[in-house]
């Protein structure tokens, strides 16, 4: 009898844990109905003892997972059965990678190959990870992204495979990530759906089409889409963005683009290079304002802070001295003597900076005998010693936004017209000086003048089109961020554009971009043979070595 009882509360214990695990799924799993949308924070919840919360999106060959972590929470050891990406939606969490806990930041992505063992440690504050997951198992494909190595998205380039979007892919043995961004009104005709996907939308509004069927799919929404469907399209007029994951088999229709971008990339960009933080002006001594107007000159890297009034030096060593704090500076530019010209932004004039930070004299003040209206920003020399200048105002004042030549012998005038930009801001010359480039804070272009040999200035012309942040696309006032500007030898222009570095070829191609962690404003190529990009991040100063050098070394 004893016996018979014990096996009965056997019995009941295991039907128990079964109907527990059960009802745990039913409420964790959130299979998709193809076409019909979802919003997230409509969906069920399932609710652990490990971790927070978290919310499936399945599919019957690929699935999402949207983990919520509280902190000092983490997930149960698992062996994994099949390959997984993990991302990092928000805050930051610890990762088991080789038996070793590694930090992931926001925007990191993480993928773990079949047999590992797997854990995710919350972070300090609360976080969001998103899990991929192929339940069909690896498809045999060659992967585009390494295993057991974090990348942030970040890093991840653009592709642009038509004029409606840009596209970040993520692409495993098993599944592809894609990170899409539809461009504003933008209509794409996808066809049929060669295999099973899931989106998700993170951003903006778009119509869709998907079997005949329209459907509206805004901020928050999964869409389940099904082999064979046919899909439609129609970015709303500020754009959208959307995760989208596929399993096999992966199509071969983005791979060579991406080949060929990775290729183009780091022909210029060491692979995983990363920027060092070589000038730290949050707090200490100096404290730095916003650091702009940066030249290797002299053995030295040269930054001004516009925040404080100020002129540093910058050695390999990360040694810092400041040579000068009598004027708020700006732009510089070296001239054929060795001496230095600056910008002054407060006295609406140019300055001649001998080497240890002196002014030798004044160069321009005024023209046409009245003084500037507006701020004369960034600024190049040409070989003769001639220079070109930008002159903005950032409010309705739009006579303010020109370029102006002043010769070597000293003669200014005006070289575009009242409307050729919006805000002209920086100004770079292609290696030979046959060209003027001169990006536009209101415009989403980098123009292309033609140099003269008096000095002007002729067949004004679009050069590139910037990517633009995601906070201004479809305004009514186009804001690209767009600040300083370098060349290297080979004529690639690095404009300092909507928070990072983009990269573009002689031919305006976009070949790729660095993203650090702070918004870029400014950058230059230096060290002892040209290789090393400097870029001015607001209160600090980074360095990354490249694979090309500057013009001139």
């Amino acid at each position: 009898m004893l016996y018979k009882t014990s096996s009965l509360r056997r019995t009941v214990s295991v039907c128990l844990l079964l109907s527990i695990a059960f009802f745990v799924f039913s409420v964790y799993a959130d299979p998709l109905d193809a076409g019909v949308p979802v919003l997230r924070s409509s969906m069920s919840e399932g609710r652990f003892i490990n971790y927070s919360q978290g919310q499936r999106a399945e599919g019957e060959t690929v699935a999402l997972n949207w983990h919520l972590f509280r902190p000092g929470t983490e997930t149960d050891p698992e062996m994994l059965k099949s390959e997984q990406i993990y991302y990092v939606a928000r805050g930051s969490v610890r990762a088991l990678i080789k038996g070793e806990f590694v930090t992931l930041k926001e925007g990191d992505l993480l993928r773990l190959e079949a047999g590992t063992k797997a854990i995710i440690e919350a972070g300090p504050g609360s976080s969001a990870v998103v899990e991929f997951t192929w339940p069909s198992g690896p498809g045999g494909e060659k992967a585009l992204f390494p295993a057991d190595r974090p990348i942030n998205r970040s890093y991840l380039q653009y592709l642009m495979p038509d004029d409606s979007r840009l596209v970040k892919m993520v692409q495993a043995p098993g599944g592809r990530i894609l990170f899409t961004r539809l461009l504003p009104t933008a209509v794409k005709d996808f066809g049929e759906a060669k295999n099973e996907r899931i989106l998700y939308v993170e951003r903006g509004f778009m119509s869709a089409t998907i079997g005949g069927k329209s459907i509206s799919l805004g901020d928050g929404v999964f869409l389940r889409i099904a082999e064979g469907t046919d899909y439609c399209f129609e970015a709303g007029e500020h754009g959208c963005d959307y995760i989208e994951i596929t399993g096999v088999p992966i199509l071969k229709d983005l791979e060579p683009l991406m080949f060929e971008r990775v290729k183009s990339f780091h022909s210029i960009m060491p692979k995983f290079a990363e920027p060092e933080l070589v000038v730290d002006g949050r707090y200490g001594d100096p404290l730095i304002g916003f650091s702009e107007g940066p030249n290797w000159y002299h053995g030295k890297f040269y930054f001004v802070d516009q925040g404080h009034d100020a002129i540093y030096t910058l050695d390999m060593d990360n040694r810092l001295e400041k040579i000068n704090d009598d004027f708020q500076p700006s732009g510089t530019a070296i001239l054929p003597n060795g001496n230095l010209a600056v910008c002054n932004l407060t006295a609406h004039s140019i300055v001649e900076m001998r080497p240890d930070g002196s002014i030798a004299r004044t160069l321009t003040d005024k023209v046409d005998g009245a003084g500037y209206t507006g701020i004369l920003n960034d600024i190049v020399a040409d070989a003769d010693g001639g220079l070109y200048f930008t002159n903005m105002a950032f409010n309705d004042r739009p006579k303010c936004n020109i370029l102006y030549y002043r010769s070597p012998g000293g003669k200014v005038r005006q070289v575009t017209e009242i409307g050729d930009f919006g805000i002209p801001n920086g100004c770079i010359f292609s290696p030979d000086q046959k060209v003027l480039y001169v990006n536009d804070d209101k415009s989403q272009h980098i123009w292309a003048l033609d140099v003269e040999s008096d000095g002007s200035l002729t067949n004004r012309r679009p050069f590139a089109e910037l990517i633009l942040h995601e906070s201004v696309i479809g305004n009514e006032r186009t804001k690209s961020f767009a600040d300083g500007m370098t060349v290297d030898a080979a004529g690639n222009l690095y404009v300092c554009a909507s928070g990072f570095v983009q990269i573009f070829d002689k031919e305006g191609v976009y070949r790729g971009g660095i993203t650090l962690p702070k918004q870029a404003f400014h950058c230059a190529f230096g060290g002892p043979d040209g290789s090393w990009l400097f870029i001015c991040c607001q209160k600090q100063v980074y360095r990354i070595k490249t694979l090309t050098k500057g013009v001139g070394f």
